[in-house]
């Protein structure tokens, strides 16, 4: 049974049925669904403003039994100014230099901090922004005792051991991806894939009940680099419409 993390940014009422940005909390809440939540700490403000009572339901929904909180990354923005490319990605950056090792502690610690004074629960997931990691964020996050270490699955992998991790491949839920051990979906777009969200509320157990199997390293590496490939791709495909948009308008 798949475990499904929820990625919690967006809460514009336009994006939910009926305007309503807090019926799905409150539905996971009611039905007790196992779930993680994964929150980028720098969008605290951006909550409070918007609908705080947000906030207050994800503390309820993340301190009930089996329920994980997760956190992605800290600032979830490369500290390089991209123009032309997606900067979402913190831990990783497919055009320059990655930060050290001590700068992804630094970053990792403080958004640990800021969303354990928000909810008052330590991160036991963490989920590197746009999936993107080297093997210096697993060390860290073994290192800082974190419980579960989310990666994107290309390739169909089970959850496996790292250090003090349980590393867990997530599936993209809006694509229809519930053969994987985890799935995950932004909030925002749960009423938009309906079918696919109940399908995976109805097999979704806890992230604490995952267990973990050996995987060869030539099958993670594999599935690292196709992760690196497929953000290069996308950011390829968003810019060439980008410029296409540009030369039609000129």
């Amino acid at each position: 049974m798949p475990a499904l993390d929820i990625h919690l940014e967006g809460i514009e009422g336009k994006d939910f049925a009926n305007g309503d940005a807090l019926h799905l909390l409150r539905e996971i809440k009611e039905r007790r669904v196992p779930v993680a939540f994964s929150l980028p700490p720098w969008m605290e403000e951006y909550w409070k403003k918007t609908n705080p009572d947000v906030i207050s339901l994800v503390r309820e929904v993340v301190g009930m039994p089996g329920n994980v909180l997760g956190q992605q990354g800290n600032t979830h923005k490369c500290k390089y100014p991209h123009t032309l490319v997606d900067p979402w990605h913190e831990n990783r950056c497919p055009y320059r230099h990655t930060p050290s090792k001590q700068e992804q502690r630094d970053l990792m610690e403080a958004g640990r901090a800021k969303l354990a004074a928000l909810l008052g629960v330590s991160p036991q997931l963490y989920v590197p922004p746009n999936h993107l990691f080297n093997h210096d964020t697993l060390e860290v996050a073994s290192e800082m005792r974190y419980w579960f270490f989310a990666v994107k699955s290309i390739v169909r992998l089970p959850p496996y051991r790292f250090g003090n991790l349980v590393v867990v491949p997530e599936g993209d839920l809006t694509r229809g991806q519930l053969g994987r051990a985890a799935t995950y979906i932004h909030y925002d777009e749960i009423d938009s894939h309906r079918a696919n969200y109940e399908e995976a509320v109805r097999k979704a157990t806890s992230l604490n009940d995952i267990g973990a199997r050996y995987v060869g390293p030539d099958m993670i590496g594999l599935n690292n680099s196709l992760v690196l490939v497929w953000k290069i791709v996308r950011d390829a495909i968003k810019l060439t419409k980008k410029l296409g948009r540009k030369r039609a308008s000129a």
